[in-house]
């Protein structure tokens, strides 16, 4: 490795990596992205944390593993840092010099990736993580986009990461929900890669969209979080736990009906009942600035379950009303802040937030798994009830009438009303008009997708066209629900607490 590079690395990883202290460099050595490296490092250096000796090891022992080692505590740096950092674009710098390098022919060199993985032809690169990198991709079999998962070249050669991989295509594939990405294929390319083909979703991520927008409104908040919350609800109820919900994960594409939500990237989910190596320490994994307390703790990683993503839906909540998340930074001082600390009130930072809608952030923020909601279907319905209270009757004057608004969030449903004033109203059949007090209606008709939700909260039997499934054709997400029986509607009537115009 040509010397002025070595010390720029060290210099960088000294200074703008994530090693606040030699713990903290244990706890990144730790990580199960460097655990094929982890013998290239002495043991004494690792074990006692000495930032300069494994720095300067990995530098000075130039060979094909100690190139891929550097390659991945780069990664790994980069991962626990803010993208916007100064610190971040230094360290990306750097890894592009190092790619540059090997693509040169030095020893270390890591193939890129091919062109093709079977069927699919790459296109454009959509993103890219410690584990895998993501592309836009052509499906030459039936001529569509697709979104291609690769896991990296660095973990092909280690069957446990190979095996995890794998098992997040199968935990996928097994997930039917509309605001869950489906999974269309899996397999292997020719020189042995394993891919994952997705499909490939309209729109941005919901960093970015908050990078545009900012802190959101709490309506528009409570739609964000009702498809995301269902989405986690239906993947707890399959028995998979996300482990890694945070806005990158997220895609949002705006609708002339709204935002249509949907959750990615299920590269940490780990299975509430089954095999503990294939969760590769998901406790120990994720985005510092969303774990909860349990998941910051590897010595709690038995304990981690549907309450780690509900915690993370609370972070994401609070974000998408104060516009910054309750304790920044991607260090460990971040982890202990969740274990130990307690958040700040949102109404901090968001002035005009109900108090109950702060209580119902702040309780999914718990630090007790058992003292958050229940189920994410909970915390929604505490969050609508926040943003409406009851609907406000006419004052007598001259005491001055109570605004009411416009837009109401159902609890149960999650389906946006739209708030009809009283007046008198025409009706077939009748000459003269009818006076009605004002009332709710939903703005949208009850979708197929609205009614799967009442089917699995329910058990009440699917519609005869969903071929005896509990969720409906792809195709007929969004389309309003047909062929239902008056007992049918009765039953979701119930259901929901609403009745017929």
């Amino acid at each position: 490795m040509p010397s002025e590079l070595g010390k720029e690395l060290r210099s960088a990883l000294l200074e703008c990596g994530p090693f606040e202290s030699n713990a903290e460099l244990r706890r990144v050595f730790a990580d199960d992205r460097l655990y094929p490296w982890r013998h290239q490092v002495p043991e004494a250096a690792s074990r006692q944390g000495r930032v300069e000796a494994v720095l300067a090891f990995l530098p000075d022992k130039y060979h094909e593993r100690s190139g891929n080692a550097l390659l991945a505590l780069l990664e790994v740096s980069q991962a626990r840092l803010d993208p916007e950092d100064s610190c971040y674009q230094q360290l990306a710098g750097l890894a592009a010099k190092w790619a540059q390098m090997l693509d040169q022919g030095a020893p270390g060199r890591v193939a890129d990736p091919v062109r093709r993985f079977g069927r699919y032809e790459l296109q454009e690169e959509l993103g890219r993580g410690s584990f895998a990198v993501v592309h836009k991709a052509r499906d030459t079999t039936l001529n569509r986009p697709v979104a291609l998962k690769v896991l990296h070249p660095i973990w092909q050669d280690d069957a446990r990461f190979v095996a995890r991989f794998k098992f997040e295509a199968q935990a996928m594939a097994n997930l039917r929900d509309p605001h869950i990405v489906r999974v269309l294929d899996s397999g292997q390319s020719a020189d042995s890669q394993v891919y994952i083909a997705m499909e490939f979703l309209p729109g941005r991520t919901l960093r970015a969209y908050l990078q545009e927008h900012g802190a959101l409104p709490l309506l528009q908040v409570l739609v964000v979080v009702r498809q995301i919350g269902a989405a986690l609800d239906y993947a707890h109820s399959r028995g998979m736990v996300h482990c890694d919900l945070k806005p990158a994960n997220v895609m949002v594409e705006e609708t002339a009906a709204g935002l249509e939500v949907t959750l990615t990237d299920f590269g940490l989910v780990k299975a509430m009942e089954g095999s503990v190596a294939l969760t590769l320490q998901a406790s120990a994994l994720g985005t510092p600035e969303y774990m909860a307390p349990e998941q910051a703790d590897p010595n709690r990683n038995d304990i981690v379950g549907p309450a780690a993503d509900r915690y993370a839906l609370g972070v994401l909540a609070y974000k998408l009303l104060t516009g910054r998340v309750p304790f920044p930074g991607n260090s460990s001082a971040t982890l202990y802040a969740h274990e130990y600390k307690e958040p700040p009130a949102p109404s901090q930072f968001c002035p005009d937030l109900p108090p109950a809608a702060e209580a119902a952030v702040l309780q999914m923020l718990a630090k007790a798994p058992e003292a958050r909601f229940a189920t994410c279907a909970a915390f929604v319905t505490a969050l609508a009830a926040s943003s409406s209270g009851s609907p406000a009757r006419k004052a007598k004057p001259p005491v001055p009438a109570v605004k009411v608004p416009e837009v109401w969030v159902h609890p149960v449903t999650g389906k946006e009303m739209v708030r009809i004033p009283a007046g008198a109203f025409p009706f077939s059949g009748r000459k003269e008009p009818l006076d009605l007090p004002e009332f709710w209606l939903d703005k949208t008709p009850v979708t197929n997708a609205d009614y799967a939700r009442f089917v699995a909260a329910t058990g009440h039997p699917p519609p005869k066209h969903w071929n005896g499934k509990p969720d409906p054709p792809t195709r007929l997400l969004h389309h309003p629900v047909v062929y239902v029986r008056v007992d049918d509607i009765d039953a979701y009537l119930r259901w929901a607490g609403c009745r017929l115009p």
